[in-house]
């Protein structure tokens, strides 16, 4: 019995905006946007097209640039590398880090997987649907979160204290008044002024990576009251 072809997830409809790919490819984003940007990039193929043109410019541009003098040692290190012999399936297969058991079924891009902390091993009850897995970050008044919203849970609506970044990761997020919908690879970012209410889509839990880099201003009663619930 002939089985049927495989059904691919939808190509992500909602992208990272040309300039912050190119700050993204230049090393200027912060750790946790350049987190959120890569897992995006990671699930979708146009933005990877244009990061890997991207990287192309900027090494013809570094090759372009006038010579320098190579650290002492720089080519010994190099030519060793090119002896060296290469590394089998087996060993690279090995070298992979796996998401932990209980996150596997959500097909987690690398950068993400590479993120959580070793020491993973459950999700945090955040608020009454919604749990969460609090990755390490470096930057100032930062969060970055991998959090799980219980299907037709809604996110009041609410502004940030700077750039918010949420990446899909499996399930859905709408935003009923703009009429978008988030799905598997998509990433939203929105700035400071830039108000909006979210609800997961009924069924299926969303799992999304969601980066905050300032503090989230909840614009209703409810809001604020689920706020302080969340962190006692």
């Amino acid at each position: 019995m002939r089985s049927s072809p495989r059904t691919l997830p939808p190509a992500p409809a909602h992208h990272v905006p040309e300039e912050g790919l190119l700050e993204y490819v230049a090393g200027a984003s912060t750790d946790p946007a350049s987190l959120a940007i890569a897992c995006h990039v990671a699930l979708c193929p146009a933005c990877a097209a244009e990061t890997s043109a991207l990287e192309a410019v900027g090494g013809s541009i570094l090759a372009a640039g006038p010579g320098r003098d190579l650290a002492p040692g720089s080519l010994e290190s190099a030519l060793a590398q090119l002896d060296a012999p290469p590394q089998s399936k087996a060993e690279a297969s090995a070298a992979r880090v796996a998401a932990p058991a209980f996150l596997t079924a959500f097909g987690l891009p690398a950068p993400l997987v590479r993120s959580l902390p070793a020491a993973a091993a459950a999700w945090r009850f955040v608020i009454p649907g919604v749990r969460a897995i609090d990755l390490p970050v470096t930057s100032t008044d930062a969060t970055a979160r991998l959090i799980s919203f219980g299907g037709g849970v809604t996110i009041p609506l609410h502004d940030h204290g700077g750039p918010e970044y949420v990446v899909v990761f499996s399930g859905a997020l709408e935003e009923k008044a703009e009429g978008k919908r988030f799905g598997r690879g998509d990433i939203s970012i929105r700035l400071t002024g830039e108000r909006h209410e979210q609800r997961a889509t009924p069924g299926e839990p969303c799992i999304a990576l969601v980066v905050n880099e300032g503090k989230l201003r909840p614009l209703t009663l409810r809001g604020r009251l689920l706020l302080a619930l969340s962190r006692s």
